[in-house]
C-alpha cells in the first residue's frame, strides 16, 4: 500500500520597501547678503567709500542689482560732509518708494525671487533701473515727510539730486545747512532695514558713474596742490658768523593730506653748510605748515652772492584702511 505524500507548499512573501531618493539642488546666489530681520529699525549695508575729493557734482549716476528673499528693496545712502571735517553729517536718502515710474509714489511689496536693477522690479510700480540727476532725494536729518511732499512740507527736505546739486540750503532742526554740487561725498551706503517689514536680499553689480567701485580711484584721483608764500626770500647783507631765521608757509590747497619735503636747488656748498631748512610735515587739507629757514654764515665763506631755489614735494596720505 502505497502512502500518499502530501505537497504543501509555503508561499514566501518578499516586501521590497521602495526607497525613493529626492535629490536636492542647492544654488548659491550671487553677492553679499543683508539681512534686516527682528526689532524694528534693523539695518544692514554696504559701505562704498568714496575718493577723496569727491563731490555731489562728480556723482553721475549709481546702480546695483539685487535679489530680494523677502521684504522691501535696498536703497542707497549718499553720505555727505558739508562742514568738511572728514565725518558724514548729512545724507541724501534715496529710495524705492519714492521713485517709481509715474510719479505717484508707490509704497507697495516688491517683487522677489530674481535679480532686478536699482528701482525697476518690472512690477509696474517700480522706477528707474539706475540713481541719476533725475532721482528724488530726501535729507536724513529733516522730519520723516509724506511720499509725495515737496520739499519743505512739514520740514521735510526731499528735491531731484539735480536740485540739490545747484543748491538747497534748509533748517535741519541742528543748523541751517547747504547742500550742492560742491558738497563732499564721503562714501554711498546700499543698505535694507525693516521699519516697513523684515527683508532680507543679496546685492552685486555696484557701479558708480558707469564704473566698479575698484576704479573710481583711478578716474576720480585726488587733487594734491600746494601754495609757498612768499615766494622768494631776501636774507640781505650778512657777515661772517651772522644768524638771520626766516620763514616761509606752505598751503595744503588740494583735498587729501599731503607729507611735504623741501629741498634747495642747485645743491651747493655753501646752502649745505650754511641753511637749515624744518620739515613741513603732513598738512591737512586747507591747513598750512610754517617751514623755518635757519640761515647761519660760516667763518671761511666765500664772499659773493648766493641764489638758490627752495623746492617743495607734496604726497598724498592716504587714509588707513
Amino acid at each position: 500500500m502505497s502512502r500518499l505524500r502530501e505537497k504543501t507548499t509555503a508561499t514566501l512573501l518578499i516586501t521590497i520597501f521602495m526607497i525613493s531618493v529626492f535629490a536636492v539642488v542647492a544654488y548659491a546666489i550671487e553677492g553679499t547678503f543683508l539681512d534686516a530681520d527682528g526689532t524694528t529699525g534693523t539695518e544692514d549695508r554696504i559701505v562704498i567709500d568714496m575718493p577723496v575729493g569727491f563731490t555731489l557734482g562728480d556723482l553721475q549716476s549709481i546702480s546695483w542689482d539685487y535679489h530680494l528673499v523677502a521684504g522691501y528693496a535696498p536703497h542707497v545712502d549718499i553720505m555727505l560732509d558739508i562742514v568738511v571735517d572728514g565725518e558724514a553729517d548729512e545724507a541724501l536718502v534715496v529710495e524705492y518708494a519714492y521713485n517709481d515710474v509715474d510719479g505717484t509714489n508707490i509704497h507697495e511689496p516688491c517683487l522677489t525671487g530674481t535679480f532686478y536693477t536699482t528701482f525697476d522690479d518690472e512690477s509696474g510700480n517700480g522706477g528707474p533701473n539706475a540713481v541719476t540727476d533725475t532721482t528724488m532725494a530726501w535729507a536724513t536729518t529733516g522730519a520723516p515727510g509724506p511720499l509725495g511732499g515737496a520739499f519743505g512740507d512739514d520740514n521735510f527736505w526731499f528735491a531731484s539730486i539735480a536740485d540739490w546739486k545747484a543748491g538747497k540750503t534748509f533748517d535741519s532742526g541742528s543748523g541751517v545747512k547747504t547742500i550742492d554740487e560742491d558738497t563732499l561725498v564721503l562714501a554711498l551706503e546700499i543698505e535694507i532695514d525693516n521699519w516697513i517689514v523684515d527683508t532680507e536680499a543679496y546685492v552685486k553689480n555696484i557701479q558708480v558713474n558707469g564704473l566698479s567701485t575698484d576704479l573710481l580711484v583711478e578716474v576720480f584721483p585726488p587733487i594734491v596742490s600746494i601754495m609757498v608764500s612768499p615766494a622768494s626770500v631776501d636774507f640781505g647783507k650778512l657777515k661772517y658768523g651772522a644768524f638771520v631765521e626766516r620763514e616761509v608757509t606752505v598751503f595744503n590747497i588740494g583735498d587729501i593730506t599731503v607729507d611735504v619735503t623741501a629741498d634747495v636747488e642747485p645743491e651747493g656748498e655753501f646752502f649745505d653748510l650754511n641753511l637749515a631748512v624744518s620739515d613741513p610735515g603732513d598738512i591737512v587739507p586747507d591747513g598750512s605748515s610754517v617751514v623755518e629757514l635757519d640761515l647761519t654764515v660760516t667763518y671761511g665763506a666765500t664772499a659773493g652772492i648766493y641764489a638758490g631755489t627752495l623746492v617743495f614735494w607734496a604726497t598724498p596720505v592716504y587714509p588707513s584702511p
